[in-house]
């Protein structure tokens, strides 16, 4: 089975060592994630056998260099290598290793309740940013606490 690895993607590496900030490597380290368990969707629903036999994928033009004139690659990907082929081995690097349960599991629930992917510095300056949730609420009722406005007491 194909999967990748959240932790530290072996085609990445490279940056890990200064060549970009801690912060543009994790955004890299996020997308790229997000990016493999699109690309292995078809493989996981038993639809193809590889990642490359699914023809709506852009594995075929990232890791094999079949040209198309429907996409133009992600900058994300650009900044794999300097060259297409460093760029492609690379890319073929980032289904190698394995994606944890729980890194998918956060991944589905961003993408299915429409909140937000990282940590939770990150998440607290997005909700600042936007105005928006970007966490979950917890389930059940709210819990009935005390307010006092106006000199009366109000429950909620």
């Amino acid at each position: 089975m194909f999967a990748i690895s959240i932790e530290l993607m072996p085609a990445l590496a490279p940056y890990e060592k200064g060549v970009l900030n801690l912060a543009s490597f994790r955004k890299m380290n996020i997308c790229f994630t997000v990016i493999a368990i699109i690309e292995l969707n078809p493989v996981n629903a038993t639809m193809v056998v590889h990642p490359a036999d699914y023809r709506w994928s852009s594995y075929q033009e990232n890791a094999l260099g079949v040209e198309s004139r429907l996409r133009t690659p992600h900058g994300l990907y650009t900044e794999l290598g300097s060259t297409s082929s460093e760029r492609q081995a690379r890319y073929r690097e980032l289904f190698t290793a394995h994606i944890g349960e729980r890194v998918l599991s956060d991944v589905r629930t961003a993408t299915n309740k429409g909140l937000v992917l990282g940590n939770d510095r990150f998440k607290d300056e997005v909700a600042a940013l936007t105005g928006r949730r970007v966490r979950t609420l917890k389930r059940g009722p709210k819990p009935k606490n005390e307010l006092v406005r106006g000199g009366q007491e109000f429950l909620l």
